[in-house]
This record gives structure tokens, C-alpha cells and sequence, in this order.
């Protein structure tokens, strides 16, 4: 009862100090921090007793929560850096935590808290690069914290398709010596030597490390829907040591970023790979002015390297191997190549996302050519995310063939509606959902269930489309809401789901007055929740 007091009474995203006790270890008196997080749903929290004596509970509504208090100017105090090398003073100036709060889970992520470091593009205007991977939606709320003593509200503005998001702060709140991070020219490749700078394992120390590249090859994983956002036709940056930091950045002597050190889900567990900053200089330049970038595009499929060998079966002549070697020569010769022995494999189309019916390019093509240029390596892919469509050359069934491919946008794959029904969460696919499935059978998606709950009971399946509600088609969220809204407490519903593969399978669930549905919906209106808005419904 003192917890729901304390609750009616502090206001919203206010920070207080506790002691308890766990039942597992009573002698010990622990104590922690606690935020009062309730604007993510506006109505009244609800106080349910059990009444021993007839056996029933009684609900009680709480009153709404006070609105969060605006945030002051504060001054910076002075901070440490480590003074073992002269960069790292200045490359920590540039540098801040970033605490991610997911309050669902979705796109992916986890329920919970995350950190991480991130590095401030424009200190005037308060843009800041964090990965993409810990905060795949804007359904979260954020928080920027400079030198471990002050911390500043930010919302998210911009997501790019190789793996960062970028978030703005309220630069007038902070009164101190930040300053814009500045960026290097040098493209990293095998045998470089760099500096990688960035929180350890814990988040708790930041560590540097001097270290070199080892080699550079494009980032191919495991594709799972139940994995978070992770970047594809990119060429990875590993290092000799890449087991201390999980993100940070990759600097050279003279303070200048040279990539970003990033999360990457292989096959089986959690990598960190570099992302040469080179690759993603027209979005830095446009946030140094103070502006947004265009909203950024990709091709929707998935690429791979074959080897020369190979590409012969495939329909490659000897002649298109010979110009493909002259074309790379000369770029080793201007020092414009990125990966390791560029040159030696040709680019191959490994699979594509479903849902666009536009899509011209199909499984099997070998890329020759984009733009009349030639295409050697990944990083000839950047104008991607600024074209609405691409020439290639290409070849098909052993046929060399002039296509017009079409890009999409990153927000056609942005997750703007989520519905929790039953403690399942809905939502509609996100990447890399439809480079797993064989169609999208649906715009509904189960991505996750709370624990105890009748979807958990009831055997719900993980990352399946849902179709169908007691036999009505429901392949949109309108239609899903409106069949919920004639369900009966304590009766039977019918829920009809489709795999990845295509398997239907049919689920009996009963719902429950305790497991409420409540509905997310974008709304570019209201910022005081992160783009978003919460209804119960």
C-alpha cells in the first residue's frame, strides 16, 4: 500500500531512492532507484484487493498520474578522461550514455532497460548516432546523460538502414563543453591500425583499446524474426580485439571518427562489427548543418559475394571477369577500395523480401553493373539510400539483362501499430520478417506474450501471422479490433495463425477481465510519448 501511495502522489518520469527486501534473501537490506513510468498509458492506474472472506477481489481506481515537471537548465560539472592518449580527450567530449527504456517488446527488442553510448553529431542542435539495434522503434523513451551527472529527455528523429537511429536532445538544458564529434576521410581495411573507445560488457567503464583491423568482409547472419534489426549489403570492419566494448566508435590518432562499433546477430550469438563512417557521410553532413536527412531508402533484398569460379556457371564470360578486374585495379590504384582482395568475387542476389510486388530483381542475378559503374563491393550500394530506383546490369539465366530496380522506404517496414491482446503482443512485420517469410499472409504479427498470461497458457505460437477471429478474416488491425470488441468474458474466441511457411493452426482462448486490450497507434501530434499513442480499448 505505501508503493501505490507513493505513486498517487509523484509525478510522472520522477526518480526515487527505495529499500526492500527480497524474499529470497530477508537479512539483507538492498537499496535501488525506481522511475514512476506511467504516461504510456493514460488511464488511471487500478487497485485490486482479495477479500478473504467472500472470495472475490475489489478494484479500486487510482487517480491519474501528475504530469512530468519541465526540465531545468544545468551546468556540466568537470569530467575525467584518460590522458594515455591526446585523442581521447577529445573524442570523449563528443560522447555520451544513453539509457533506452522499451516498455514493450517490440521490433525485436527486449522488455526492459538498455544502454548505450552514444555520439553526438551536432552539439547546437542536439543530434546523437546510438545503434539501431537496442532501439529499433521510437515506441520507447529515451534519455541522454552527460558525464554521469545531468540527464536530458530526448525522442528519436531519424533511422538509417546500416544499423543507427539518431535522437535529439534539448541542447539548451545543458550548460557545459560538448562538442560535435568530427569524422576521418581514411576508409579502414586489413592491417589498419585504430582506436576503439566505447562501455564494456557491464556499461558500467568505458574502455580504450588500441588495435588493428583485421580483415573486412559483408555482414551475413541468421535471419529470424524473433531477432532484433540488424544491418545487411554492408561491409563489416572486425578487429583483433572486438570483445571488450558491445558499441562505440572507432577513432584514429588525431581524435577523428573513423566507423561506428556496433551489435550484429550472426547464427548463433551477438558480434560486434565497425561500420566505416565513409559510408554514411551525406547524412552526417546534413545533421552537422542542423538539418534532417531525406528520409532514407534500401533495396529490399539480400545480397552475397560469389566467387569467380563460380560466377562462370552462373553465365559470367571471360570477357565480363576481365573488365570487372580493370575496373578494381584502378580503384586500388586511387585507394578507393573498402573490403579485403576486392575484386576477387562478383555480387549475387541472395534473397528477396516479400511484400512488393514492384520488385524487379529476382534470386540468382549476378550484379554487373549500377549506375554504368561496376559493382565490386558492398559499399558501391551507398546510393541506395538516396535513389527511389537503381539501373543495374545484371545476369539472368545466363542472359546479361537491363533492369530498373525501385527502393523502398526504411518507415514502409516501421512498425506504427501495436496491439496487445490477451498479453500477446500484435504488431505488423518488421525486418527482417519478410526476408523469413514465404508471403505476409497478414499485417498482424505475434512477436511476443507475457508469461502467465492465456496466450502463454494457451499454447499461443511466437512469430506467426494471425488471419482469422472465430472465422472472420481479420488481415488488418481494423478489422482485428473490431472482432475483439464483440468477444464475451469467460467464452470461448477462436484464433486462426499462419507460419512463416505457410501452416495454418487453430487456437481456443479464453478471455480474462485481468489482461486488458490495449492499442498503440502513431501520432506524429503528440511527442510526449515518443511519437505515439496509447488507448485502451
Amino acid at each position: 500500500m505505501a508503493s501505490v501511495c507513493l505513486e498517487e502522489h509523484r509525478t510522472d518520469q520522477a526518480k526515487i531512492a527505495i529499500k526492500y527486501r527480497n524474499l529470497h534473501d530477508l537479512h539483507v537490506l538492498s537499496h535501488d532507484i525506481i522511475t514512476v513510468d506511467r504516461h504510456w498509458l493514460r488511464k488511471p492506474m487500478i487497485l485490486r484487493v482479495r477479500q478473504d472472506d467472500f472470495a472475490s477481489w475489489t478494484s479500486t481506481y487510482l487517480r491519474l498520474v501528475q504530469p512530468a515537471t519541465s526540465p531545468m537548465r544545468k551546468t556540466l560539472p568537470p569530467t575525467w578522461a584518460d590522458e594515455s592518449h591526446p585523442a581521447i580527450q577529445k573524442v570523449a567530449a563528443s560522447l555520451v550514455q544513453v539509457d533506452i527504456w522499451n516498455p514493450y517488446g517490440t521490433n525485436g527488442a527486449s522488455v526492459g532497460k538498455t544502454v548505450c553510448m552514444g555520439l553526438v553529431i551536432n552539439a547546437t542542435a542536439g543530434f546523437v548516432i546510438i545503434p539501431r539495434s537496442l532501439c529499433p522503434s521510437d515506441l520507447c523513451t529515451l534519455s541522454v546523460i552527460f558525464g554521469d551527472s545531468i540527464e536530458c529527455p530526448a525522442k528519436m528523429v531519424y533511422e538509417h538502414a546500416l544499423n543507427f537511429v539518431v535522437i535529439q536532445y534539448d541542447s539548451s538544458l545543458v550548460d557545459g563543453p560538448i562538442q560535435s564529434a568530427t569524422f576521418s576521410k581514411r576508409v579502414l581495411k586489413a592491417l589498419d591500425k585504430t582506436i576503439i573507445y566505447g562501455l564494456n560488457r557491464d556499461d558500467s567503464v568505458p574502455c580504450t583499446v588500441e588495435t588493428t583491423v583485421m580483415y573486412v568482409e559483408p555482414l551475413t547472419g541468421n535471419f529470424e524474426p524473433s531477432r532484433f534489426y540488424q544491418p545487411i549489403n554492408v561491409d563489416g570492419i572486425h578487429l583483433q580485439i572486438d570483445y571488450l566494448c558491445k558499441n562505440g566508435i572507432l577513432f584514429d590518432v588525431n581524435g577523428d571518427v573513423e566507423a561506428l562499433w556496433l551489435p550484429f546477430l550472426a547464427t548463433e550469438h551477438i558480434r560486434y562489427v565497425g561500420i566505416s563512417a565513409s559510408l554514411f557521410m551525406p547524412a552526417i553532413e546534413c545533421l552537422q548543418q542542423g538539418l534532417l536527412p531525406a528520409e532514407c531508402r534500401m533495396l529490399d533484398v539480400e545480397f552475397a559475394k560469389v566467387h569467380k569460379s563460380a560466377a562462370h556457371v552462373f553465365g559470367i564470360s571471360e570477357g565480363m571477369t576481365l573488365l570487372h578486374i580493370q575496373h578494381v585495379l584502378s580503384l586500388i590504384h586511387t585507394k578507393e577500395t573498402i573490403g579485403d582482395f576486392p575484386g576477387r568475387e562478383f555480387i549475387k542476389v541472395s534473397n528477396i523480401a516479400c511484400g512488393h510486388e514492384q520488385q524487379t530483381l529476382a534470386p540468382g542475378d549476378i550484379i554487373l553493373k549500377l549506375a554504368e559503374k561496376s559493382l565490386t563491393q558492398m559499399s558501391d550500394l551507398g546510393e541506395m539510400f538516396t535513389s527511389e530506383s537503381l539501373n543495374m546490369t545484371v545476369v539472368r539465366n545466363r542472359l546479361q539483362v537491363d533492369i530498373n530496380v525501385p527502393t523502398v522506404t526504411t518507415s514502409s517496414w516501421q512498425c506504427n501499430r501495436v496491439v496487445w491482446f490477451l498479453g500477446a503482443t500484435f504488431e505488423s512485420p518488421y525486418y527482417p520478417v519478410p526476408l523469413c517469410a514465404l508471403k505476409l499472409y497478414s499485417q498482424i504479427f505475434l512477436t511476443d506474450r507475457r508469461c502467465g498470461s492465456p496466450a502463454d497458457m494457451y499454447g499461443l505460437p511466437l512469430h506467426h501471422f494471425l488471419t482469422e477471429v472465430n472465422g472472420v478474416v481479420t488481415k488488418d488491425f481494423d478489422s482485428f479490433i473490431g472482432e475483439i470488441k464483440k468477444l464475451m468474458e469467460n467464452k470461448y474466441c477462436q484464433l486462426t495463425m499462419v507460419s512463416l511457411q505457410g501452416v495454418p493452426r487453430s487456437f481456443s482462448l479464453m478471455p480474462s477481465k485481468y489482461f486488458k486490450t490495449v492499442e498503440a497507434r502513431r501520432s506524429e501530434r503528440d511527442s510526449t510519448i515518443g511519437n505515439s499513442r496509447i488507448c485502451e480499448i
